[in-house]
């Protein structure tokens, strides 16, 4: 039964029309949201990273202003006047303190000069038996 008021084709009547414009309105809300919020967080990170930079910039200047502070305070003044200048403030006294000796060196040192001693007081015979026939410092290559 085919009745006139019933047609096949489809039209638009303004009840869908006003449904996809709400729909399609709500997805550009949506996209604008998230692009806001991804621009939003985007700035957040680059404030957070500016606030990191400025804590470190701020610290670095007062390590910087404390250093200067102790270059031009007079006890700096008077450690370099003592130490590349050789001053001394009035009622101080200097004590050179010697580089430390090396006892082990010395003791080697000796031992070789005794050895040398000892062996120019023997006769040349002595000496041949002692080269061959004894540890000697020549067949080792001490000496």
């Amino acid at each position: 039964m085919y009745s006139p008021h019933h047609q096949n084709n489809k039209q638009w009547n303004p009840l869908h029309i006003a449904i996809i414009a709400g729909f399609a309105f709500i997805a550009y809300m949506l996209y604008a949201l998230t692009v806001s919020i991804y621009r939003n967080y985007q700035i957040q990170l680059v404030i957070e990273n500016f606030e990191k930079e400025n804590q470190a910039l701020e610290k670095e200047n007062r390590e910087k202003l404390a250093n200067y502070q102790y270059y031009i305070s007079e006890k700096y003044i008077d450690k370099m006047a003592k130490l590349h200048l050789g001053l001394i403030n009035p009622g101080e006294e200097v004590i050179v303190i010697p580089e430390p000796i090396d006892l082990s060196q010395i003791i080697l040192e000796e031992e070789k000069e005794k050895r040398t001693a000892k062996i120019a007081t023997l006769t040349p015979l002595e000496k041949w038996f002692r080269f061959f026939f004894e540890d000697n410092p020549w067949k080792n290559g001490e000496n």
